[in-house]
């Protein structure tokens, strides 16, 4: 019984978070209607990389625009066109072949993102588009606030044993692919981002906050009020880029 009324509720979690991701992209591609006019067209590729459940991909392909979706696995939650299970640091496509590339909370659970930012630089056209979403400090701080929360509901919609979650419970883990919490920290830092972009030969053309984040509003209203209306911070950094 308790693990079905868990469930539920991480199933309503889920539902809401890729509602409120959906409003994101699609703020996003409103606002910057000018930049990204050229690449709006159906014939247009795009490349949808680390696509997870697919929201990204869907709502692009409901836009009409030609979308291929990439993850490691197959985690989609929606019927999409293109999909492919691949390694982002080996990429089976040739060279400048898309126009537009949207990674979004995926480079910070890759180990060698060096690698996988010089795959991405391969397959982008020279006057294509990066759109990388990352995470900041403030995401961070609050996957470490909120997680005895969410890994309680892990204990009641998983097969994982209880004295594990328990202990997760106690002990918050790191939420990207980094050996320690300090390190996470520290590559959370928008300059870290910015440097790390440079460094595999792109071009920053502009930065920017995105509010709210779907990690806070779902588990904690009250801490979405407070931190996103009032005190301004963000959970995500979106980043635009360019090829040298």
């Amino acid at each position: 019984m308790f693990r079905k009324l868990f469930s539920i509720i991480y199933f309503n979690y889920e539902l809401m978070k890729y509602k409120i991701r959906v409003k994101e992209l699609s703020n996003v591609i409103k606002a910057k209607k000018e930049e990204l006019h050229k690449h709006l067209k159906p014939n247009t590729i795009w490349l949808d990389l680390g696509c997870g459940s697919g929201i990204h991909s869907r709502l692009l392909e409901r836009m009409g625009l030609n979308v291929v979706s990439v993850d490691i696995a197959k985690t989609i939650s929606f019927p999409l066109s293109n999909f492919i299970i691949a390694n982002a640091e080996f990429l089976p496509f040739r060279t400048e072949i898309f126009k537009v590339i949207i990674v979004s909370h995926m480079l910070e659970h890759v180990r060698n993102k060096m690698k996988v930012l010089k795959e991405i630089y391969r397959v982008l056209a020279p006057d294509g588009i990066l759109i990388l979403v990352v995470p900041t400090i403030i995401f961070k701080l609050m996957t470490m606030l909120l997680w005895p929360r969410i890994a309680l509901i892990r204990i009641f919609t998983s097969k994982k044993r209880v004295l594990r979650g328990l202990l997760d419970i106690l002990r918050p883990g790191v939420h990207g692919a980094y050996n320690n919490h300090r390190q996470e920290i520290a590559s959370y830092r928008i300059q870290s981002w910015l440097v790390l972009l440079e460094r595999a030969g792109f071009n920053v053309i502009e930065h920017f906050s995105i509010y709210p984040d779907s990690i806070v509003l779902p588990l904690n209203p009250l801490m979405h009020y407070i931190c996103i209306r009032h005190l301004k911070v963000s959970t995500s950094y979106l980043i635009m880029c360019i090829k040298r």
